[in-house]
């Protein structure tokens, strides 16, 4: 843990600590699993990602981005654990162990043996079959759908894969109930969930719920301690897919209470010419970006029910706020940038009469994309 925080509350609790994307994904789920792993102890970090999810970690500079490892791996005294949800595409993994090398992720790793892995013939599946709602077509939800139909190729079955292949679920379960720390990353968002999106058929191949990140572990959910949100001022979705010109698949639509915004929009309400278009990080697509949503904020914590929130991009709201890290009250936020702390406020109104449990706080600003461009109020 960085001996500079001890004065302040921890931001993780003995237990399970869940962290989830409240929107379309691509709210910094990485950059906010890295900095948590960094800044306290953690025993375990688990992941059930899936090929079609990039995770970026920024640290000094250097970017490095995973599908398949989960982002707390900076923690270097986590061991690490693809869960039996997770979907893996064999090449992606061993060239992220390769990536990592530094943080020895090779010596941390376990997989659990019934993992679904992704075959060639799924990604052409995917190509020919996903076109149509603007998938990233990685093969993630063909490989789904044979483990469904108890056809697929599992961790295993893969001899490249052997020397990690533990089911850990009990071992994991037994730190949690022991009062050790777990962090347990999910992938993409809760608006792409499979039964609770949206809009179907605009969502991926399952549910990005607070329920089903503790399924996917196997774990009770009288073990979770804490559940984080990962969210942005502005949300996004991928992008189309246009082809020559042409538009082919179409990403989905928004809410009715939120406008779909240029990136020349952006940049206006923002101020700062440093704002550019993003690119998604698997497709390189350029990011659809939107207005906040009320009505997809109240949703989300109804359904899922965060303690603590990180609210990244801001940024965007403010250009003076861009790079600004350590902490900072509420009432300085108020005095030096008062877009943001009126978001924050906003953010609290439109959740009045919703739930009746704790509003979940907003803890962590994201300023930038470097680890430790953030706020911690």
């Amino acid at each position: 843990p960085d001996p500079s925080m001890n004065n302040h509350p921890n931001l993780l609790s003995p237990g399970i600590n869940v962290l989830i994307d409240g929107q379309w994904g691509s709210t910094g789920k990485g950059k906010l699993s890295a900095y948590l792993a960094s800044k306290e102890e953690v025993a375990w970090n688990t992941a059930d990602f899936q090929p079609n999810a990039g995770h970026t970690v920024v640290i000094d500079g250097r970017s490095y981005v995973t599908k398949t490892i989960p982002s707390g791996f900076v923690n270097r005294d986590a061991r690490l654990y693809l869960s039996p949800a997770s979907t893996i595409n064999i090449e992606t993994l061993l060239r992220e162990i390769d990536l990592l090398s530094d943080f020895q992720v090779e010596n941390r790793l376990s997989i659990h043996p019934n993992c679904a892995v992704v075959t060639p013939a799924d990604i052409e599946e995917e190509r020919q079959s996903m076109r149509g709602i603007a998938s990233t077509m990685t093969g993630g939800g063909a490989a789904l759908r044979r483990k469904i139909a108890r056809k697929a190729t599992v961790a295993g079955d893969v001899p490249e894969l052997r020397r990690w292949i533990a089911d850990r679920t009990a071992e994991v379960l037994a730190v949690a109930r022991a009062g050790g720390v777990v962090l347990a990353e999910s992938a993409q968002g809760f608006d792409l969930s499979l039964n609770h999106g949206l809009r179907y058929p605009y969502c991926t191949s399952r549910d990005v719920t607070t329920a089903s990140v503790l399924s996917n572990l196997g774990a009770p959910p009288q073990l979770m301690s804490r559940c984080w949100a990962s969210m942005r001022t502005f949300p996004i979705r991928v992008g189309h897919l246009v082809v020559d010109g042409v538009k082919q698949g179409d990403s989905g639509p928004c809410y009715p209470d939120q406008k779909e915004l240029t990136w020349d929009e952006v940049r206006a309400i923002t101020g700062s010419e440093a704002v550019r278009p993003e690119l998604t990080t698997v497709t390189k697509r350029v990011r659809r970006i939107f207005t906040w949503s009320p009505t997809q904020w109240r949703k989300f914590v109804m359904m899922c029910q965060p303690t603590d929130v990180f609210l990244n991009f801001v940024n965007y709201l403010d250009a003076n706020v861009a790079g600004v890290g350590g902490d900072m009250t509420l009432g300085a936020l108020r005095e030096k940038h008062p877009t943001v702390r009126a978001m924050l406020q906003e953010m609290n109104d439109q959740l009045a009469g919703t739930i009746k449990a704790d509003f979940p706080r907003v803890r962590l600003l994201g300023t930038g994309p470097d680890n430790e461009e953030m706020i911690r109020l």
